[in-house]
């Protein structure tokens, strides 16, 4: 399963990023799979295995390790140390696995921009399921757009939003988690005030009169602003609109 996960991003470099490492790591561990689920790795095994990934950057992130001032802090880490061994199981590891996969791909620009793309069509997907119209325009005198349809006769212009909040700093750091929730919530404002500026561009490309515009998020922020709509809310928000 992890050699089809880095075949898949292969243009991505996963392999030279430390994710080949970790599909060694886990495999030398899985040896130790007890009913085909839970991993049991005396200490001494474990340590012995850890010792030849010392240079990695994942592997402080793979044991849990409670915070005193925050102890019940969720934490992405596959292992706890329990008496003599190191618990963990197939789910676990997996889940370690696909978010270190995450962390390497957010830094790399050309999968920002694929993925970008990617989440465009599936705003257009779910847009066309609840009855709205897309056009085909991305550019008027040089001024790009992202998703822009029509339904009952109105335009309804999306800005589409790639931009990751660190939810576990609700937990750990609530005031740099609200700090950089207003910062995307500002920036997102902002993002409407620019399409706003230009809406005479489309209400004349496209013949209609009144025009909405929306901003779509792939991950939920904490705004009053109902145009700021996150992609799971898109139904609910905009299925009678």
């Amino acid at each position: 399963m992890l050699s089809q996960i880095e075949n898949s991003y292969q243009e991505f470099d996963l392999r030279e990023k430390g994710f080949s490492d970790l599909t060694f790591f886990i495999e030398e561990l899985l040896s130790y799979t007890k009913d085909d689920y839970f991993v049991r790795v005396p200490v001494d095994a474990y340590r012995s295995i850890s010792a030849r990934y010392v240079h990695t950057w994942w592997l402080q992130r793979a044991v849990y390790r409670a915070d005193p001032a925050h102890p019940f802090l969720g934490s992405f880490a596959p292992f706890v140390e329990i008496g003599g061994s190191f618990e963990s199981n197939l789910f676990l590891l997996m889940r370690f696995a696909y978010n270190t996969r995450d962390r390497i791909l957010e830094k790399h620009r050309r999968y920002q921009i694929r993925s970008g793309f990617l989440f465009e069509d599936l705003i257009k997907n779910d847009l066309v399921h609840l009855g709205f119209t897309v056009l085909g325009i991305k550019r008027i005198q040089r001024k790009e757009f992202d998703v822009v349809t029509t339904r009952n006769g109105i335009i309804h212009n999306f800005q589409c939003k790639n931009v990751r909040l660190d939810y576990q700093q609700m937990e750990s750091d609530i005031k740099t988690f609200i700090r950089h929730n207003k910062r995307i919530v500002r920036y997102f404002e902002r993002a409407l005030r620019k399409e706003e500026a230009r809406e005479a561009l489309l209400i004349a490309k496209i013949g209609l009169r009144e025009i909405r515009h929306y901003v779509i998020s792939r991950f939920p922020v904490f705004s009053e602003n109902k145009r700021i709509i996150a992609l799971r809310d898109l139904k609910r928000v905009l299925g009678g609109v």
